[in-house]
């Protein structure tokens, strides 16, 4: 019988067992981040001359609001408590 699954292991030297590495939970998150930065930089941009531009408290509160539904949604696996891969830790 062979084992497949779609996670994707690794098994660090000094650890008895193999770690997955939470791949479709990490992209998915680090997607999420990069889609709220995007539009914070849009609206700065729009917002007037680099270096000037201020966004309004409404707008910063969206951001707020958008930044917070976004950890809340992250699995558990996402969270600091429980990071087992580098590149998850960018993420916090």
């Amino acid at each position: 019988m062979r084992w497949v699954t779609e996670e994707i292991y690794l098994k660090y030297p000094l650890q008895a067992t193999f770690t997955p590495i939470h791949l479709e939970a990490s992209f998915q998150a680090q997607i999420g981040i990069n889609l709220i930065m995007h539009d914070i930089n849009t609206a700065f941009h729009s917002a007037g001359p680099l270096g000037t531009a201020q966004l309004t408290l409404c707008q910063t509160l969206d951001f707020y609001k958008r930044l917070v539904e976004w950890y809340k949604a992250l699995p558990p696996e996402l969270m600091p408590d429980r990071i087992a891969m580098p590149q998850d830790l960018q993420l916090q």
